[in-house]
């Protein structure tokens, strides 16, 4: 019989705002071109984002997201351009949130705690480094009144 493993080695892309500057990094956990069967073409995938840094504005014009943080405390928003929607996400809660992402909503994820936020994103379908489908845009381009942890 054997034991027939699947082990798959992902690259960690290291994220960064618009200046440039390093705001915590995204790895695939699971995806359609690793030969897993995905329903939706859809995907895994873990990011970080650091203390003291916000991660957005960022949309995706294809993609429908559902995001869940696993580990620190962020502030999520969401935004259609002229909303905006306000999400405490805290691993210290009773209730574990996942908020879904409809395409053409802006992101942006703000750490409040003094270590990297860790959020899971199930997605589909399935982010591809050569598809040019998501945009980003800085976090001063929407009037969101930001408050410092």
């Amino acid at each position: 019989m054997g034991l027939d493993i699947l082990v798959i080695s992902h690259t960690r892309h290291i994220t960064k705002d618009t200046s440039g500057e390093v705001n915590g990094f995204m790895a695939e956990i699971a995806s359609p071109r690793d030969g897993i069967r995905m329903e939706n073409n859809s995907q895994v995938y873990v990011t970080s984002v650091l203390p003291g840094t916000i991660k957005g504005w960022h949309t995706h014009a294809k993609k429908t997201g559902h995001l869940s943080l696993i580990i620190g405390k962020a502030r999520l928003v969401l935004t259609d351009g002229k909303e905006f929607r306000e999400f405490m996400l805290d691993d210290h809660k009773d209730k574990q949130l996942t908020v879904q992402v409809p395409p053409g909503i802006k992101t942006a994820i703000q750490t409040l705690g003094v270590g990297p936020a860790y959020i899971v994103n199930y997605s589909y379908p399935d982010w591809n480094p050569d598809d040019k489908e998501m945009t980003t845009e800085p976090i001063e381009t929407y009037p969101y009144k930001w408050i410092n942890p």
